[in-house]
């Protein structure tokens, strides 16, 4: 369950989230509209803690973000950016394994096959895996 309270945050002097509350129960699916510049993107940075909130909270799972480390945000939530220029020309089955990082043990470069059969399975449900 992801719910945020009393959230706050702006640029400089100039506040762009006042008092933002929800709360969505787990499967939920939610659509977050608005035009540019009104705030959907700060909202996710402060919700996955890249940005600092002055007030406020955010939990996962009844537990305050402000508390968990990076590799706790990491094996919990998920973030693509809009808009990404890789240094690497990586194949679609690298950039989600690379997803499942936080997940893995300590080995850099051993990926389990588990976790390759997985993303195999799923490339192959999305019909993306000859890309």
């Amino acid at each position: 369950m992801l719910e945020i309270s009393g959230l706050h945050f702006g640029y400089g002097g100039r506040e762009v989230l006042r008092g933002i509350d929800a709360k969505l129960q787990p499967g939920t699916l939610c659509g977050l509209f608005g035009p540019n510049g009104s705030g959907k993107t700060t909202l996710f940075k402060c919700c996955l803690k890249l940005l600092a909130t002055p007030a406020g909270t955010v939990s996962i799972d009844g537990r305050d973000v402000a508390g968990l480390s990076a590799g706790d945000m990491a094996r919990r939530v998920a973030y693509v950016p809009q808009e990404h220029d890789s240094p690497f020309p990586y194949l679609v089955k690298e950039i989600v394994l690379m997803g499942r990082t936080p997940h893995m043990g300590r080995g850099l470069f051993e990926i389990p096959e588990a976790d390759r059969e997985a993303v195999a399975d799923l490339l192959w449900l999305l019909q993306v895996e000859k890309v």
